[in-house]
């Protein structure tokens, strides 16, 4: 079977599911909070310039008044100005300031600043939107009732059949603007499937424009296309390796145009056309239907005809929002956790730039909240339309992105994650560790900007495949196999809990001690640690389950679990040392592996 950064067809509809059933939208509990600076406004461009020089600034919000604080001595103007990071809601101030950036230029700016952190609503939207919003639509009966009543369709019910009809209306709906979607199973009894197959297509597109108008008036938000997600499809149909929801039942509004298996055969393209035997390019983007939502604070954009999207996801965004910010990892080093870095080097970590790997990155569920956290980001996807997600959605964040399809400009690569930016390798995952080593090398050639290796510390690695990574798993071993210390955070769909979560953590580990035994580095890199004068020792790396998280759970007794791998030095201590929460785990991590 072809190795592909899909999962199987209808994996991210049985999310969907799960989701219409009721799961929670808030999150894991604790609120996310933006971080935004107070000066006074003679500081205010000083203070913009030096966030948009380390691409900290959100420039997709205001800078708005603020009054003075209460400590001030003058009551002069303050301003606010707007930040990408994003935090627990709970952080202190002095936690604020240190996930700041390096001090700015100017003298004294710091102390001008003071730090505020201001609550955002995991659907939250800057633009107005109410983002992902999961309402009742019990207050939908009147399109249905006057549809029911006109001429054309009340000769086909009798009044028994109508009150049937009735009973059976979809209970919620949500919006992804400009996109309102019904849940799975929405209309499809026997009698309402004979209904609109009976009744005048015009009479049943007034029916659909009548919906959308209800919805916009308990919304207030404009929806101007309506669909249903579709019933999981059959096991004995083909994988869906692109990810795309060929379930998805539209019902009113124009989705963008087919595209044909031809042209999605082809891969990521190349050119601008959008003609037979040509990839996928710029003007099929042009011409697709594109939605929008926040998730804590983070936009995110995509085509829904072929690309899909799990709500139920947030939860893991958010545990993703907690962990330990890049900066971190620089301050542990330079406090004395020399073995986090993996090196003996004597240098501090504070050039060193923290990098999250992203192996099945679709529109960036994760990317995205890693670039909040300050990491740069290497994220591999095959889909196009998910890499032009993804693209929008950094671009809609205030990040840097760069899009890789072919041959690689690894300087425009270095400068780009420099910057904090997401490098997006349009390629299958399978090629992932071979083309970051390839990158050190050019990148360390004479006449190059500078040599990144031993600077780039890859941290975390997240394989978001489900119903399993497995396929993952060896190239995620060997980007944390240089004992810098790091962790890979493993996508699991396993039956039920206990012995068999256990036997699937054990089968992680085994697997990527496999990777790291033989060193998970370059050719370069082991040949300079066997030719060290003295033969000095090594110390050990350790590959271990350090945690388990559940974000859901599909029926029956199936759940969606996160393993949280920790690959680094042997006796390296606990999670809170070592940066994957940055705080106290019991607030995130469902239980641990025993």
């Amino acid at each position: 079977m072809e190795t592909t950064n899909a999962p199987p067809q209808g994996v991210e509809e049985i999310k969907q599911q799960l989701d219409e059933a009721g799961t929670d939208e808030t999150g894991m509990g604790e609120e996310i909070a933006r971080l935004y600076l107070d000066c006074p406004s003679q500081s205010a461009k000083d203070v913009k310039s030096w966030l948009e020089s380390t691409s900290h600034f959100h420039r997709f919000e205001k800078i708005f008044h603020t009054p003075s604080t209460p400590s001030s001595s003058v009551s002069a103007p303050h301003l606010r100005i707007p930040t990408t990071i994003l935090l627990p809601l709970s952080s202190s101030p002095a936690e604020a300031r240190a996930v700041l950036p390096s001090p700015p230029p100017e003298p004294g700016l710091m102390e001008r600043i003071s730090v505020v952190l201001l609550a955002v609503s995991p659907a939250s939207n800057a633009l107005g939107e109410p983002g992902t919003v999961s309402k009742a639509s019990h207050h939908l009966s009147e399109p249905f009732l006057t549809f029911l009543s006109h001429p054309a369709v009340s000769s086909l019910v009798d009044s028994q059949t109508q009150e049937s009809l009735l009973s059976n209306l979809p209970k919620r709906y949500t919006v992804y603007t400009p996109l309102a979607l019904l849940p799975t199973g929405s209309l499809s009894s026997d009698a309402w499937k004979a209904v609109l197959d009976k009744a005048p297509p015009a009479v049943v597109d007034e029916l659909w424009t009548g919906v959308l108008a209800a919805i916009m008036r308990l919304g207030g938000e404009k929806v101007t296309h309506l669909a249903i997600n579709h019933p999981i499809p059959g096991s004995d149909e083909d994988e869906n390796i692109i990810r795309a929801p060929s379930h998805l039942h539209t019902l009113f509004g124009d989705f963008g145009p087919a595209i044909s298996a031809e042209r999605w055969a082809l891969g990521p393209g190349l050119t601008a056309g959008a003609g037979e035997g040509e990839p996928i390019g710029e003007e099929d983007f042009e011409n697709a239907f594109w939605v929008r939502t926040r998730q804590n604070g983070i936009f995110q954009s995509w085509a829904p005809r072929w690309t899909m999207f799990s709500r139920g996801n947030v939860t893991e965004k958010a545990r993703v929002l907690r962990f330990g910010d890049a900066s971190w990892w620089s301050k542990a080093i330079s406090a004395g956790g020399g073995n986090a870095s993996g090196g003996s080097d004597g240098r501090d970590g504070e050039d060193d730039v923290q990098i999250a790997v992203d192996l099945y990155a679709g529109i960036g569920y994760f990317t995205l909240s890693y670039l909040s956290r300050g990491y740069a980001v290497l994220a591999w996807e095959i889909n196009p339309f998910s890499i032009e997600g993804l693209r929008r959605g950094a671009v809609g964040n205030g990040f840097e992105v760069l899009v890789v399809k072919g041959a690689v400009d690894w300087e425009a690569v270095r400068e780009t994650v420099e910057k904090r930016g997401v490098v997006v390798f349009a390629e299958d995952n399978q090629f992932a560790w071979t083309r970051f080593q390839e990158g050190l090398q050019e990148l360390g050639k004479e006449g190059m900007a500078g040599g990144v290796e031993g600077r780039w510390r890859v941290r975390h690695v997240n394989l978001g495949l489900l119903p399993s990574s497995r396929l993952g798993w060896e190239v995620g071993g060997m980007f944390l196999g240089g004992g810098q210390g790091g962790w890979m955070h493993v996508h699991e769909n396993v039956k039920e809990t206990g012995r068999k979560e256990m036997v699937r953590g054990e089968e992680i580990v085994e697997v990527v001690e496999g990777v790291v035994g033989g060193g998970g580095r370059g050719e370069a890199e082991r040949e300079e640690e066997e030719g060290k004068e003295g033969g000095e020792e090594k110390g050990g790396i350790n590959v271990e389950v350090r945690s388990v998280a559940m974000v859901k759970g599909f029926g029956p007794g199936i759940n969606h679990l996160v393993f949280d791998v920790w690959v680094g030095p042997t006796g390296a201590g606990s999670e809170m040392r070592w940066g994957l929460l940055g705080g106290d785990i019991s607030h995130i991590v469902s239980r641990r592996v025993e």
